[in-house]
């Protein structure tokens, strides 16, 4: 990307937005649900500093690593490993796909459940309690309509399916939006990079 030149284009916004196309296994995917992704588990979303606003975000998760650590199965601690594994690879992705970006560490991924009528209204991902540069986006192997991944009031990239994963910075100029979930169940994995 780096800085324009005559002969160089000028970078458009949707260029610092990173589409993988299957960068998720869906075995590791149903795997993920199945461990993690219990009434046990999932807690409400929440937003910002910590609290729970339904008028701006409906959802449950459930942070897959505190939960591996928690349940100290081997599976589960598998499972987080392999998770992990795959957040590298999209770190590396990128890195290099976007000039200049120095990326180091990441937050523990969260597995996300949508049900029909929960939705994630738009907001951005850096504030001032947590110093985040990137953010990522998988979704993983589920069956449902709606639960679109919007940002510009558009969606962008089109058609994500289950494996696919997208990264795009996470400050004010990537606001972004989980439209209502209108039927079945939507499940992804989020994590922030920095």
């Amino acid at each position: 990307m780096g800085s324009a030149t005559m002969h160089e284009r000028t970078p458009e916004l949707t260029d610092f937005i990173l589409r993988l196309d299957a960068a998720l296994d869906l075995d590791l995917g149903n795997a993920l649900i199945d461990e993690f992704a219990t009434p046990q588990t999932l807690r409400p979303s929440r937003i910002g500093d910590g609290e729970l606003d339904p008028t701006v975000r409906s959802s449950s998760q459930v942070n897959v690593s505190r939960c591996a650590r928690e349940r100290g199965s081997a599976r589960a601690r598998r499972l987080s490993r392999q998770l992990q594994n795959c957040i590298h690879d999209w770190i590396t992705a990128y890195v290099d796909h976007v000039d200049g970006v120095v990326l180091d560490s990441y937050t523990a991924p969260s597995l996300v459940r949508y049900d029909v009528g929960d939705f994630f209204g738009l907001h951005h991902d850096a504030n001032t309690l947590t110093f985040r540069t990137v953010s990522a986006v998988a979704l993983l192997p589920s069956d449902f309509d709606g639960g679109e991944l919007t940002f510009f009031a558009r969606r962008l990239p089109a058609g994500l399916t289950a494996g696919d994963v997208v990264l795009f910075p996470s400050n004010f100029l990537f606001s972004h939006a989980v439209s209502p979930v209108t039927r079945g169940v939507r499940y992804s994995i989020v994590t922030w990079m920095r």
